[in-house]
């Protein structure tokens, strides 16, 4: 049982191993990014063997975060050549999270990777490999610097926590959503098009292409965990009230 003051947010993990162990590793600035926004970090170890329901237990809120791409079978692609760190199991894991959390309408912030399972979950692809589609430099190493602008579509989700049309990020990935899942919109794009940013169409669920958590000391990026730790806890009111 978790005990917790602030909205407990669920943060996923990815495995690790190293020498004869075998960790669930996050960096920190996740749960960096939660407590700064008043909620609580609660880790999330991926389960030995398939537990059906109940994977979202205990949690008001669920951050899915960066990591290796998501296997193209999950959404009826052939792997290209230039894909990296699948992890298929972690897929498969996130993936019931999502759909989990639909059902109850949790809220939902996917990070990089995260918004890509999110839209994989829907029913959405993937590409596979942006260097193939466009000149402009995605994937950026120096998390903590500005790579280039993000275009807001206003009247979103998005706009509503940003107050902007524009804000600079960070960019740290070589695959992007590529048709929309069901149920979602696109809400941002870079400046060739790439699309950057994905919400759900009535809950409060959204999906960044950038790495927020890296930007804690801008308040635009601070913003999107603020937003969930304030949904988190109007949803946790409500299944108390």
């Amino acid at each position: 049982m978790i005990s917790a003051e602030g909205p407990v947010i669920g943060i996923t993990t990815r495995r690790m191993d190293k020498d004869a162990l075998r960790l669930d590793v996050v960096d920190r600035a996740y749960g960096d990014a939660i407590s700064r926004s008043g909620g609580t970090a609660h880790l999330l170890p991926r389960p030995a063997v398939s537990s059906g329901g109940g994977l979202l237990a205990g949690l008001d809120g669920l951050l899915l975060t960066g990591g290796g791409d998501v296997d193209p079978k999950k959404y009826g692609h052939s792997p290209s050549a230039d894909i990296g760190g699948v992890d298929a199991d972690r897929d498969d894991w996130e993936v019931a999270m999502v759909r989990q959390a639909f059902e109850v309408e949790l809220p939902i912030l996917g990070v990089c990777r995260g918004a890509q399972v999110l839209n994989v979950a829907c029913g959405g692809t993937l590409i596979q490999h942006l260097p193939a589609h466009s000149s402009l430099p995605h994937l950026v190493l120096a998390r903590a610097s500005v790579a280039h602008a993000v275009r807001i579509e206003s009247c979103t989700q998005l706009f509503a926590i940003e107050g902007a049309t524009q804000i600079g990020t960070n960019s740290v990935h070589h695959q992007a959503v590529d048709a929309i899942g069901q149920g979602l919109r696109a809400t941002a794009w870079a400046e060739d098009g790439t699309v950057e940013a994905i919400e759900h169409l009535t809950s409060p669920v959204i999906g960044v292409q950038w790495h927020p958590e890296n930007l804690l000391d801008h308040p635009p990026h601070l913003a999107l965990f603020e937003w969930l730790v304030a949904q988190a806890a109007e949803w946790k009111a409500r299944r108390n009230g």
